[in-house]
């Protein structure tokens, strides 16, 4: 584990080669914000956005590379991804 969100919903877990990682949380989304936070951390261990893979929970967003994963805020409030999912 190389990073614990403080109210310990949300983990980074990535080997010590810095090869590959996940984001691990018990929530089902995670706001616009949280992931701005998450992929700045995984940068700044030395990470390849790209090799971290989200998990998804159960009716959760489905898995994807963290550097795939897009999130812009919508006219009205909701979150949206670049593959139109949405939450919020």
């Amino acid at each position: 584990m190389t990073w614990m969100s403080a109210d310990g919903a949300t983990v980074l877990v990535g080997n010590p080669g810095r090869t590959v990682g996940f984001v691990l949380s018990r929530k089902l989304s995670l706001t616009p914000g949280e992931w701005s936070e998450v992929r700045d951390i995984v940068a700044a261990r030395g990470y390849n956005s790209c090799t971290f893979i989200t998990s998804p929970a159960t009716g959760g967003r489905a898995g994807h590379p963290l550097c795939a994963l897009w999130v812009h805020r919508c006219r009205r409030g909701h979150t949206s991804d670049r593959r139109g999912d949405t939450d919020g």
